[in-house]
């Protein structure tokens, strides 16, 4: 089965805000971080037990960059 997911509003304002501090440096890094993150909740909805769980019902997911 796979899941979808939601972004809570603060995640949602600190992606944006991590994303305008990315294209301030560099194109290449932003698009790095935006593959990334991506990826990562993709990931996360194929398996979404994968993560370690640290917070109750929630799994923390440490991304490599």
């Amino acid at each position: 089965m796979i899941y979808s997911y939601i972004l809570l509003q603060e995640a949602q304002e600190e992606y944006e805000s991590s994303l305008l501090w990315y294209l301030e440096r560099s194109i290449d890094a932003a698009e790095n971080f935006i593959t990334l993150i991506d990826q990562s909740l993709e990931d996360l909805c194929q398996n979404p037990f994968r993560g370690k769980n640290s917070f109750g019902i929630f799994h923390e997911l440490i991304l490599d960059k």
